[in-house]
């Protein structure tokens, strides 16, 4: 158990924390990865701090605010898509795209699905006629 324990536990500490060196000594920092937060972090041997922003692009695109109207957020998401960079935008879009392939593949094996319960369930009714034959 031990073994399994310590071959984990590198890929836990990459999914779960950051390393970076710090922009004025040079010091390596490791900080806890924080969605959609921003964490200022000071470094230990210098007096340097960093803002390490690890907000998701998807996210921010979407927020709805229950104060406002449809057409508001609406509009409202229009101008954050807008306003984001272009690597940020293709994220964006490449998610939706997923999304779309994976909702199409769904319905599509939902519409499957039906069709083959709705021609096994006509079998039974033709069953007499193809008796006769």
């Amino acid at each position: 158990m031990e073994m399994v324990e310590k071959s984990f536990k590198p890929l836990w500490f990459k999914l779960t924390r950051k390393t970076f060196n710090c922009p004025q000594c040079g010091q390596r920092l490791r900080v806890p990865i924080r969605p959609g937060k921003t964490l200022r972090v000071s470094c230990v041997r210098c007096p340097a701090e960093v803002l390490m922003d690890f907000r998701v692009p998807f996210i921010e695109v979407f927020k709805w605010q229950s104060g406002k109207s449809l057409k508001q957020n609406l509009v409202d998401m229009h101008h954050r898509f807008w306003n984001m960079p272009l690597q940020h935008k293709i994220h964006v879009l490449l998610w939706i795209l997923i999304l779309a392939l994976f909702i199409d593949s769904l319905l599509g094996i939902m519409m499957g699905l039906l069709h083959q319960a709705t021609s096994s369930e006509s079998l039974p009714a033709l069953s007499p006629v193809i008796q006769k034959i």
